[in-house]
């Protein structure tokens, strides 16, 4: 199929399907997922505005840095109550809900939504709190008067390791052990989840992984990292700002995950189960720990790779791309990606696999960069994703 063009944003989706989604109004029953966004989500149909990126950020390169250095988008701070949970492996997971009273009552029926942040980031990342300040503020005020629990990832936003374990996209268990954890005083609830960057890569994989059998009902992706073959090839060899800033910010903030949670990598015994002697963790974090040019694919090659079990680089990287499992999601997943992402440029964007599956939607603008899409109104700066995420979760509340 031919992608759709709606304004300046193109669509890639296969409406022709044998089943009915799971994507219900009252009034209509059963719909499409494209039948659903186009009646919920203008901002992603023909009727939908233009996104023009602000003049002050021009280009994809200019939009992502900002999004990782600026300030957060948000009209007021979310505030967030915390708690802190172990998981099988001995592991430690930090969630954030807000509102924070909101979770107090077990008769609540209004959905939570499960956020999964980028690399390094946590529920202070600017883009968390930019989407979830309209998210979670009361309808009363204008907002969408939902709930979201932040999952942060392990050694992310304060969180120390307890087991010899960091994260990656394919690592779905300890969203697993969340959702267990949610079902225990929420049984009813319905449970959408947003994904940001590595987030929605590993949001996209367990989907995937749970097909019909997900707990979660529907999700909305920003700036998936589809393909990590490509997408470390870019930080490697791309443009200035990927191989020289982007990469080595991403790398050095990992090892200082590491080096701050030393303890949890080398307190273990040759019997532990990841497959490594006490000396092969040791060379492992010395690679890491004092290489003046560490990189993400030099982390990822030389620590996360092995301690996760894998024999090379390129195996990890094609084991973790999610592009290469869409095709079993089997409820609602919308995409949004901009062609010019210098992580994920449009050129690796998963177009036949996104039109091969009719749970699946890609939307992509022209521009935007990674987690950008910087607007200026009325002097100040927003994020243009942020209003079809609204839209989408809106939608799903009323229907």
């Amino acid at each position: 199929m031919s992608p759709v063009s709606t304004t300046n944003i193109r669509i890639y989706h296969n409406d022709v399907y044998s089943a009915p989604l799971a994507v219900r109004s009252s009034s209509k029953g059963a719909q499409s997922l494209s039948e659903f966004m186009n009646n919920a989500v203008p901002s992603l149909s023909s009727s939908g505005t233009i996104f023009t990126p602000t003049s002050l950020l021009p280009g994809g390169i200019a939009q992502t840095v900002y999004s990782n250095a600026g300030p957060s988008t948000a009209s007021r701070k979310v505030r967030f109550s915390r708690k802190s949970i172990m998981v099988p492996d001995g592991g430690n997971i930090a969630l954030d809900f807000t509102p924070p009273m909101a979770f107090e009552s077990t008769c609540d029926k209004t959905p939570v939504i499960i956020v999964l942040h980028g690399a390094l980031g946590g529920s202070k990342a600017s883009y968390v709190q930019a989407a979830l300040e309209p998210l979670t503020r009361p309808k009363a005020q204008g907002g969408s008067g939902l709930r979201a629990v932040v999952f942060n990832f392990r050694g992310c936003n304060g969180t120390r390791l307890t087991s010899p374990r960091l994260y990656h996209p394919r690592m779905t268990d300890d969203l697993r052990s969340i959702i267990l954890y949610l079902r225990s005083f929420l049984p009813a609830v319905p449970l959408y989840a947003l994904g940001f960057s590595m987030g929605a890569s590993l949001l996209s994989c367990y989907l995937a992984e749970t097909g019909e059998s997900s707990s979660i009902s529907a999700a909305f992706c920003i700036s998936n990292v589809f393909d990590y073959t490509g997408c470390t090839a870019e930080l490697d060899s791309g443009a200035f700002i990927s191989r020289r800033i982007l990469n080595p910010v991403i790398g050095f903030g990992h090892r200082k995950i590491v080096a701050a949670n030393k303890d949890a990598f080398l307190a273990l015994s040759d019997e532990d189960g990841l497959g490594l002697s006490s000396q092969q963790r040791k060379k492992a974090m010395s690679k890491v720990l004092w290489n003046p040019s560490i990189t993400m694919s030099s982390f990822t090659a030389d620590f996360v790779a092995p301690f996760e079990g894998y024999d090379s680089l390129a195996n990890f990287l094609e084991e973790t791309s999610c592009k290469n499992v869409l095709k079993d999601v089997r409820v609602p997943l919308v995409c949004l990606n901009a062609h010019d992402d210098p992580l994920m440029k449009g050129s690796l964007l998963p177009y036949s696999e996104a039109q091969a599956n009719a749970y699946v939607m890609l939307a992509v603008t022209p521009q935007g960069g990674h987690i950008g899409w910087y607007t200026r109104q009325n002097g100040r700066m927003n994020q243009w994703f942020v209003k079809p995420v609204c839209e989408y979760f809106e939608g799903l509340d009323k229907n």
